[in-house]
């Protein structure tokens, strides 16, 4: 089966030895899409932005949502616009373009997920185990219209692909920032059952393979994913950007969005990253 793989493009905007890296980490960011079959992906908005750190120093994972409606400098428009505008505007490639700019760390690749693959994939790994709590049970269970007709149950399960899509798509019932949350601990399940067993993890490869698309090559995924099952040992770290403290609601054109301190997020994601006392470059 083939991985769709884009081109790897130069960020135009800004310049790599502004941003920070290191060779220890390797960020590679995900992007959730309601990839609806009469759009073509580059057309939708990337709902889901999540930048998955594979500290290989201290062995371990961290993973940094960003806010949808963190109110950014989009540099492909040279306008300023929510930041899951980026993904309409320029394509996945701007997404990445997009943070690195606003954000200063250096992202090495993107991949792409549709809520198809997403499911498919859950359902090649035998399910994930979540614990779900009495309000999103019923938020999903009691709007089945809006979840795509899936029943939940309250308590430790093992949500099949359909439900594990519900999960990470309710709303109403708190904040944005529980949304992501919830986004990045059914990631982590997946990352964690995925490492546990390679065997189901390649046959699971194969199967999402068609709707995976990344502008990293095939050599580039396996060596993330053997670095990923390497790197769990010393656990997961999670953060959602912008961070606690940096941050107020907004007015903008009449839509609510989320107005942020670049300078103090730039800040704060380096040191989740990298950590203050990292050999990171800047």
């Amino acid at each position: 089966a083939k991985i769709n793989h884009n081109e790897k493009t130069e960020n135009r905007y800004v310049n790599s030895s502004e941003l920070k890296s290191s060779p220890d980490v390797k960020n590679i960011l995900l992007l959730g899409v309601d990839a609806r079959a009469n759009e073509s992906g580059d057309a939708s908005r990337s709902d889901t932005m999540i930048l998955v750190s594979i500290d290989s120093a201290n062995s371990c994972i961290k993973m940094t949502s960003f806010l949808r409606d963190s109110w950014v400098y989009i540099p492909c428009r040279d306008t300023r616009q929510r930041l899951n505008a980026a993904c309409s505007y320029g394509g996945y490639s701007a997404v990445a373009d997009t943070i690195e700019y606003n954000f200063g760390v250096k992202i090495d690749g993107y991949v792409v997920a549709d809520f198809e693959m997403f499911k498919v994939m859950v359902d090649c790994l035998g399910g994930v185990k979540i614990d779900v709590t009495e309000e999103e049970a019923n938020e999903v269970t009691n709007h089945r219209g809006r979840y795509g007709n899936v029943v939940l149950e309250a308590g430790k399960n093992n949500l099949t692909g359909e439900q594990a899509l519900a999960y990470c798509r309710i709303r109403k019932i708190d904040t944005d920032w529980k949304r992501t949350e919830r986004q990045r601990i059914v990631m982590e399940a997946i990352i964690k059952k995925a490492a546990r067993s390679p065997v189901s993890t390649l046959k699971m490869l194969n199967k999402i393979a068609p709707y995976i698309d990344t502008d990293l090559s095939t050599a580039e995924i396996i060596n993330a994913a053997l670095k990923a099952a390497g790197n769990i040992s010393g656990g997961f770290q999670q953060e959602a950007c912008p961070f606690d403290g940096t941050w107020e609601y907004a007015n903008k054109g009449g839509a609510s969005v989320i107005s942020l301190n670049k300078e103090k997020n730039k800040q704060k994601l380096a040191e989740f990253i990298y950590g203050t006392d990292s050999k990171a470059s800047s």
